[in-house]
């Protein structure tokens, strides 16, 4: 075989792996698969790339290399242009959006990594320079006094890409896209703005999942569902599989079929049973006989949050924004695939900020205090940013509780 040859076979191992990766997600990539797609066996793989992981990585440097290229076309064709505020809210949408409809499966693997239950090692580098490239991005377009929020902006496109990825075409995401960062990108204001009219529309109008209606043994039920739960928290949405959980329950499948009347019912049920377990302290509505306290300084308001955003250590338990955010991208990543949960992902988008703008009003510092839009904007950034830390490996505790603050203080009042 000459040398152009060993190049094209380790050009199209690349390619297949990038799609492999983009369509199936990254615990389900197969040597076997790949070398069955270039019509050679796996040893065409160890000899290219030595093993798997050799692949992987190779598939990664493809991956930045084409997302770069993608930035750099991007920064090339606004040159010159005086970014205004609602200018960048524009370019950040339209940035979002276009990653997510162009067929290239390089800017689609980042979100596949990113909410990876098992996170390769060898990748940890790798994103960390991938996310480094976007907020230098950022910082390029930025007028001088914004660049501050370059890092911001990288951290919210984080998770927001993985709902435009499921939602991208839609036109009621569009529009709300462009609203949240029109708010994300404005300066604070001395007081709350006025509610955004596309986000109190959705947040309206968009229903709910529907859950299944009650029958069987209860506690069956519970049980099954709590199961189902703990196997996404443990091993991710993917792993949730009829045959999985039969084994694990020691029930028939005929059972599931009859408290739940199918899998794909029983799997929204678990979804949603799995996202709001642990719900922290400053998301719960204390009600009327139990007045919640306010926290009275940013300092006691990072305090209460960084819990929350922690990757966990040891012994440790990850902080429920970790669990959530990866939960809700691993469902978006199969919605690509399964139109069925496109609905979930809808509703979860739209209410996306609403727990958020509770707490900020009722028992976060006065200065906190968010609109609607605001903390839309804000829910999507503390889930990309509990979702960077595990995945870049930050635990350093006082490295989380600085982000915490300086993002407060953008989001607060003046």
């Amino acid at each position: 075989m000459s040398k152009h040859d060993e190049h094209s076979l380790r050009d199209v191992l690349i390619d297949a792996s990038l799609h492999d990766i983009a369509e199936r997600g990254l615990t389900a990539l197969s040597l076997r698969v790949l070398a069955a797609k270039a019509g050679r066996s796996t040893t065409a793989v160890f000899q290219n790339f030595g093993n798997k992981n050799g692949l992987l990585l190779a598939t990664v440097d493809e991956a930045m290399a084409r997302d770069r290229a993608f930035h750099a076309a991007l920064a090339a064709d606004l040159q010159g242009l005086r970014a205004t505020p609602a200018i960048l809210a524009d370019v950040l949408a339209l940035t979002i959006e276009r990653r997510a409809r162009l067929d290239d499966p390089a800017l689609r693997i980042w979100s596949e990594l990113l909410f990876s239950s098992e996170q390769p090692p060898e990748v940890v580098h790798r994103l960390r320079e991938w996310h480094a490239m976007r907020i230098s991005f950022w910082t390029d377009i930025l007028p001088p006094e914004r660049r501050h929020d370059s890092a911001r902006i990288a951290t919210f496109a984080a998770m927001e890409d993985v709902y435009a990825g499921a939602l991208a075409g839609e036109t009621s995401y569009g529009l709300l896209l462009r609203e949240t960062a029109t708010h994300l990108l404005a300066e604070p204001a001395p007081e709350p703005r006025a509610p955004a009219p596309v986000t109190a529309w959705l947040s309206a109008t968009t229903p709910a999942p529907r859950q299944p209606e009650q029958s069987g043994d209860a506690a069956l039920r519970v049980r099954l569902l709590d199961l189902a739960a703990r196997e996404v928290f443990e091993h991710g949405v993917t792993a949730l599989t009829h045959r999985r959980l039969t084994a694990k329950a020691g029930v028939s499948a005929a059972m599931i079929i009859y408290h739940f009347g199918d899998m794909a019912t029983l799997f929204n049920a678990a979804i949603w049973h799995a996202l709001f377990a642990g719900l922290p302290d400053f998301l719960h509505d204390a009600g009327e006989d139990r007045p919640a306290a306010r926290l009275p300084t940013m300092e006691d308001w990072v305090g209460s949050l960084e819990r929350s955003v922690q990757p966990g250590d040891g012994d440790a338990p990850k902080g429920f924004y970790v669990n959530y955010s990866r939960i809700v991208g691993q469902l978006c990543l199969r919605a690509r695939q399964d139109p069925a949960l496109v609905p979930m992902v809808r509703y979860l988008r739209a209410i996306e900020g609403s727990g958020i703008h509770h707490a900020s009003g009722a028992t976060w510092p006065e200065s906190l205090a968010m609109d609607r839009a605001r903390a839309t904007g804000f829910a999507i950034w503390i889930k990309g940013y509990a979702t960077l830390n595990e995945a870049l490996g930050r635990t350093d505790a006082d490295m989380i509780r600085r982000g915490l603050a300086e993002v407060g203080q953008a989001f607060g009042r003046s």
